[in-house]
């Protein structure tokens, strides 16, 4: 092969690209000057280039990273890596087509602007935007790439990289299985966007198993990456205390530390007689926890669960695989933690993703409210005084070690007591991990649901968001106060939403999580910020499908109205299981896009681009028809980009159409198309018959409820290729499990009706069980689906056949399933000082031999080196591969032997010029 080069600027690229290679292959290279330069590069070492990919010499790391991952998607969907090369200015550009990559305030860009009408990167007040612009000039094509700042560029490579053909999700990136032909085409983009929402981002709650209680350091990261990939960039935790009212048991949680400021070391860690029990959700959480089940260990999961985990006991790795027993492990919890949220965080801030934790409030003193309503009944859930957020540990620490009087009312002494606290909140923080907002939030049904909250406990609550500003302000945080809650103010029942407004400086944002961007219809026209909320699911069902693009779109249309929200924050639990609806989230966040040369919509426009109606009343036949049209090309395009083009419009369509019927429905509806309802409340698990629910699986009610999952099903022969193939299974094994759970709440329900005497309901119980559990063991590809596992041997198995059903036989321990290996979470980006580890997880029966990952340097045809994986903790299945600071972006896939049967990760995977592996990208450290 032979490139040849107009400018000395091409062999600078390649040298930075591939010069430690050059050295070594000076035998099959020559280079010859004439006038300019000719590089000749043999056939077996490095390709020839027809394309260039350029970033500024004076730019950022995250511009650097842009043009490395525009190199990592053309590759994946070519074979072909282009050059990449540091350039000064336009005349330095090499020869040849050229994409350009950089933040727009560059003076490349104001150079190479000239030839698109000197149009820039679109920004509207806090909203920023790109644009991706193709030229031609001197017989060649020049595309620019470029974003208001660098994180904004970032997000441009990556729409850079959809409109390649890529689709991401929050578990990870979907590349087509056929590969384009290299060199592309890159004479024909003209697209520039405007976000409607300056903040766009996930809110993934902690207190069930499915959520993201399970998440280890590598979790968070890889979350946060695909976040970034999604064009997403806000990523908040919400903080359960000990007691959300006296009767319950709800934390705390390790992610916030409350105490005084002496009980912390230098570096932010927490002395041993400062630290005091919390925890996120594990195997091993007492079922005395609002949100828990009965505590099972991994050891003792059915079917061959049991050799997904690698400790018999699971949970967080920050937290440990025990309850901590002594002083010393109960800080290291807490230090584990903020070791955690130091690292992932730091990645958020370099990815340009804004981070936000807090508390519920108030924090010290809350006052009782004795009234009581027109039914007799208290007219609030707490009853009586006492310290609310504040641990009993903490509580009593305060006064008897730092000398504080634990407050009784409101006024002087709860004010320094709360201050006290807040500054060692702050100061723990800012010695310990970064931080964009310190959110305050009011307790889920404080204001509402039949609750109304006095003057007094109104005012408590004021009192504490003052005293936090307060603080915030003379300590001089570097983060932010934001207000949060379920709804806005004191709104419900007879609130108002602006009942803050005059506490707090403008400059706090409120936020809401209730529907239809509750409240902001006062926030708005104030100058405040506002913070709304969508769901992509419902805790109730966390063991289900739940299909709420519907529901993005419904806030989409109320968040873009008086005067468009700032943030549009999805809260959820899982992270595979709701991908149509974060897709949905992302993409209709971006919806504003035109030609460069053209005008984009205001929030004006809006309006009337997405048209508000009532979501749960407005008949199917009655949707708005732009509405109709937007998600049936939604699922169709999703279709299309997890399953390829064969039965996409078909999949599209009837999976717009449950969406669009709305929430799952009884099965007793027997509406056809519908989601149909699997689970109940809390934690979810197996349902229980309603009086209309039909009793036998073969009735035409039944039939028409699961018809949705039947149908999805019956496309399995017709999807080609082997990664469509592999994310449809994904699905078919999902719906095929829930069809089982359909029909084991049938069994259930005859089982007790029987007195349970009837012993054929009982074998159809236990073997649905093993059913659900082979299909779901099959859809495992991260750690939402271990938590779904987990919460349904607590939930289901133990609480539901165990205890309530009195079922004592055993179940079967064999796994039933096709055999597969998996590497979770995805983990495409590391840092220059930083080791490549994966978690794999083998799954079949069978000994698990010679596990190895093979990989090289990305672009290059050399042979794949080998590294063997290691067991984790001795485990049998779950293993890791550690690839010491590699240095260089490379593609990789693992093999192994289960039952002497080959499996490959990804499926895709191999050696050939046709397989698709994964990829990883070191971050810039220049």
């Amino acid at each position: 092969m032979i490139y040849f080069a107009n400018d000395h600027s091409i062999y600078r690229g390649l040298l930075e690209s591939y010069g430690p290679l050059l050295k070594m292959m000076t035998k099959n290279v020559r280079l010859i000057t004439v006038l300019s330069v000719a590089v000749f590069v043999t056939a077996n070492a490095v390709p020839a280039y027809s394309q260039t990919i350029v970033y500024p010499s004076q730019g950022s790391n995250t511009e650097l990273l842009a043009a490395k991952e525009v190199r990592r998607y053309i590759f994946l969907r070519t074979g072909t890596a282009p050059a990449l090369a540091k350039v000064t200015n336009a005349k330095t550009l090499p020869a040849g087509d050229v994409i350009v990559v950089s933040e727009n305030s560059r003076p490349l860009i104001t150079e190479l602007k000239q030839n698109y009408g000197n149009v820039d990167a679109p920004v509207s007040g806090d909203r920023k935007g790109y644009l991706i612009k193709s030229v031609s000039k001197d017989g060649r094509n020049i595309l620019t790439i470029t974003g208001a700042d660098g994180a904004t560029t970032l997000y441009a490579a990556y729409r850079f990289a959809e409109l390649l053909g890529c689709y991401f999700n929050l578990a990870g990136d979907i590349i087509p299985d056929r590969k384009m032909s290299y060199p592309l085409d890159i004479g024909r983009y003209d697209e520039k966007s405007l976000p409607w929402f300056a903040l766009r981002g996930n809110l993934p709650f902690h207190n069930f198993l499915s959520g993201p209680d399970f998440w280890s350091t590598a979790d968070y990261k890889s979350f946060l990456t695909q976040q970034a990939k999604m064009g997403l960039n806000f990523f908040g935790l919400h903080h359960y205390p000990e007691r959300g009212e006296p009767s319950s048991l709800e934390g705390p949680e390790p992610h916030v530390w409350i105490g005084h400021k002496q009980d912390l070391n230098d570096d932010g860690t927490i002395k041993e007689a400062g630290a005091y029990a919390a925890s996120w959700a594990s195997t091993y959480r007492s079922s005395k926890n609002s949100w828990s089940g009965t505590p099972v260990k991994t050891t003792d999961f059915s079917d061959g669960a049991d050799k997904l985990f690698a400790y018999e006991e699971m949970a967080s790795d920050a937290i440990g695989f025990k309850r901590p027993a002594s002083a010393t492990e109960r800080a290291a919890v807490f230090n584990n933690v903020g070791n955690l949220l130091k690292d992932g965080f730091s990645h958020a801030r370099r990815l340009g993703i804004k981070t936000a934790i807090g508390i519920e409030s108030p924090l010290a003193f809350e006052p009782g409210n004795r009234k009581k309503n027109r039914d007799g009944d208290y007219a609030h859930i707490i009853t009586k005084d006492w310290i609310r957020t504040c641990p009993p540990y903490v509580r009593e620490r305060m006064r008897d070690v730092h000398g504080f009087a634990i407050p009784k009312s409101r006024g002087a002494q709860n004010e320094l007591f709360a201050k006290a606290l807040y500054e060692g909140i702050f100061t723990r923080i800012m010695r310990t991990h970064p931080l964009d907002y310190f959110w305050i939030w009011t307790y889920e049904c404080w204001s509402y649901n039949g609750h109304d909250p006095s003057r007094d406990q109104i005012e408590a609550v004021a009192d504490d968001y003052k005293y936090a500003h307060q603080v915030m302000t003379q300590m001089k945080t570097p983060f932010k106060l934001a207000t949060f809650g379920w709804k806005v103010g004191s709104s419900g029942g007879d609130g108002e939403e602006l009942e803050f407004h005059d506490d707090l400086p403008q400059s706090v944002p409120f936020g809401t999580l209730w529907d239809n961007a509750q409240g902001m219809w006062a926030v708005l026209p104030k100058g405040r910020n506002g913070w709304s909320s969508c769901w992509y699911e419902e805790d109730w069902g966390l063991i289900q499908p739940q299909l709420r693009s519907l529901g993005v779109y419904s806030e989409v249309s109320h968040g873009v109205r008086n005067g468009g929200v700032q943030a549009l924050i999805a809260k959820h639990w899982r992270i595979k299981s709701v991908a149509q609806a974060s897709a949905a989230h992302a993409q209709l966040s971006w919806d504003n896009r035109t030609p460069v040369a053209g005008s984009l919509l205001t929030l004006k426009d809006a309006k009337t681009k997405f048209p508000v109606f009532d979501t749960w009343e407005t008949p199917v036949a009655k949707q708005p028809p732009s509405f109709v049209r937007w998600i049936t090309k939604h699922y169709q395009d999703w279709a299309k980009a997890n399953f390829g083009p064969e039965c996409s419009t078909e999949i599209g369509n009837l999976l717009a159409m449950a969406d669009r019927l709305g929430e799952p429905k009884p099965t007793g509806e027997g509406l056809k198309g519908s989601v149909p309802k699997s689970s109940r409340f809390l934690p979810s698990a197996l349902n229980e018959l309603e009086d209309e629910d039909p009793r036998k699986p073969t009735s035409r009610k039944f039939q028409d409820a699961i018809h949705l999952y039947t149908q999805f099903c019956s496309y399995k022969d017709q999807i080609v290729g082997s990664g469509n193939r592999d994310r449809y299974m994904y699905w078919y094994h999902f719906f095929q499990g829930q069809i089982e759970l359909c029909k084991m709440a049938i069994y259930r329900q005859r089982y007790v009706d029987s007195d349970h005497r009837n012993t054929d309901m009982k074998d159809r119980i236990l073997s649905g069980w093993s059913k659900v559990m082979t299909h779901e063991i099959q859809r495992v590809r991260n750690v939402s689906e271990l938590g779904v596992i987990a919460q349904l041997h607590q939930s289901t198995l133990m609480d539901a056949i165990r205890k309530e059903l009195g079922i004592k036989d055993r179940v079967s321990t064999t796994y039933k399933g096709q055999k597969a290996v998996r590497a979770m979470p995805e983990i495409s980006q590391i840092y220059g000082d930083e080791n490549f580890e994966q978690k794999v997880v083998f799954i079949g029966n069978g000994e698990i031999t010679n596990p190895v990952m093979h990989y090289r340097k990305l672009g290059l045809s050399d042979p794949f080196s080998k590294v063997a994986l290691t067991p984790v903790n001795d485990s049998s299945h779950v293993m890791k591969v550690s690839l010491a600071n590699p240095g260089y972006d490379f593609e990789y896939y693992v093999t192994g032997l289960v039952g002497g049967q080959k499996v490959t990760y990804p499926v895709t995977g191999g050696k050939g010029k046709e397989n698709i592996n994964k990829t990883v990208v070191i971050w810039p450290s220049q």
